[in-house]
């Protein structure tokens, strides 16, 4: 997993627009190809009123048309990140419980 957000030159500029700064050109082709395509776009998602959680999905949407990428390899990016997020999480519990357990005997 690692390797591949080194080495791979399309997650590169993914990770780094997505993670340190977003390029104004990059998005901007984004929003006018998705305002030219006519298809409807989720602006803000959440889980409930009272919760909070939400997510900004036009942008991250709007981002990745923008990189001018096929349909069927962002759809691949995206499970992809999806899945390194999720085995990324089990990792770090890991450590943090290995962290606690030394710090808290019997935990």
């Amino acid at each position: 997993m690692g390797r591949r957000w080194r080495r791979n030159t399309l997650f590169i500029r993914v990770r780094n627009n997505i993670a340190f700064h977003i390029d104004p050109k990059v998005l901007a082709n984004g929003l006018m190809k998705l305002c030219t395509k006519g298809e409807r776009v989720l602006i803000l998602g959440g889980d409930s009123r009272k919760r909070g959680h939400s997510s900004l999905q036009l942008g991250l949407e709007a981002l990745l048309v923008g990189f001018s990428i096929k349909k069927t390899t962002r759809a691949r990016l995206l499970r992809i990140m999806s899945s390194d997020q999720g085995t990324l999480t089990v990792h770090l519990q890991g450590v943090l419980l290995a962290a606690l357990r030394l710090k808290v005997p019997g935990l």
